[in-house]
């Protein structure tokens, strides 16, 4: 989870009161679900603009596919979630993405010359 804002010296209580209330108020969960499926938080990473990587824990996988499936309706577009990768998965799903792309564009361009050809 990106986004969240760093307070100085804060501590895990808080880290985790911040993400229980991204959960409740920016994704609509509601407290009872929060306090049954969350289960930790921390940071992670350096800070940059007064924002820090938040890695977050659920106690279920279900409750996480949930989270990533509405993470796009979050009404705070400063938030961020994400899964954590390593490396080397996130560039294996990285050189995915450009295979992809770029079989779309030869796609599209034998479309469009196809289309122009008649």
């Amino acid at each position: 989870m990106d986004g969240l804002p760093v307070e100085k010296g804060e501590s895990i209580v808080q880290i985790e009161d911040s993400v229980k209330a991204v959960l409740k108020d920016n994704l609509g969960f509601s407290e009872e679900t929060v306090n049954k499926e969350f289960d930790k938080a921390h940071r992670i990473g350096p800070k940059f603009y007064n924002r820090q990587q938040t890695i977050v824990k659920f106690r279920s996988h279900d409750f996480k596919s949930k989270v990533y499936n509405i993470r796009n309706s979050s009404t705070n577009s400063n938030i961020k979630i994400r899964p954590s990768l390593t490396k080397r998965r996130e560039d294996f799903w990285r050189n995915v993405l450009k295979v992809l792309l770029v079989c779309l564009c030869f796609t599209l361009l034998s479309l469009i010359v196809t289309a122009t050809s008649r």
